[in-house]
């Protein structure tokens, strides 16, 4: 999480929701997953493109 004082509890939350939603899912890559993100592993298996 970004490193700065958050007002309340809902914002922690927020922040929290959007660090996993769109940094860890979206953009970070996975070395279990082939070097992927999880959000694109996800679309690549409904397509069965992945082995």
């Amino acid at each position: 999480m970004y490193l700065f004082e958050y007002e309340n509890v809902a914002e922690v939350l927020s922040w929290i929701s959007y660090f996993i939603e769109d940094v860890y899912n979206r953009k970070r890559f996975h070395f279990a997953l082939g070097y992927l993100p999880p959000a694109e592993f996800e679309s690549k298996l409904e397509e069965n493109i992945l082995i």
